[in-house]
């Protein structure tokens, strides 16, 4: 069996004019990681990683969903989200 294609993006978002957001996994020394960072647009175009972001164990993932499926229910609650 093949080694999969990583850093693997599952998603990506503008976070604003010049930001993108996005969520990938990939592999770090052996450790399985899930990486949500932000990435900033060179004047070229192309986007690069900035500091802001986090990566996590993969074995955090439920832990994670659930906290924001609580974030979210708290937001629509207080009218932040349709």
């Amino acid at each position: 069996m093949s080694a999969p294609n990583l850093p693997y993006t599952v998603a990506e978002w503008r976070k604003n004019a010049n930001e993108i957001v996005r969520v990938r996994l990939t592999i770090f020394e052996g450790h399985n990681l899930l990486e949500i960072r932000a990435y900033f647009r060179e004047p070229c175009g192309r986007y690069r990683p900035s500091r802001k972001g986090i990566n996590l164990s993969v074995s955090h993932l439920p832990a994670i969903l659930e906290a924001l499926e609580d974030a979210r229910r708290a937001a629509r609650s207080r009218g932040w989200l349709q």
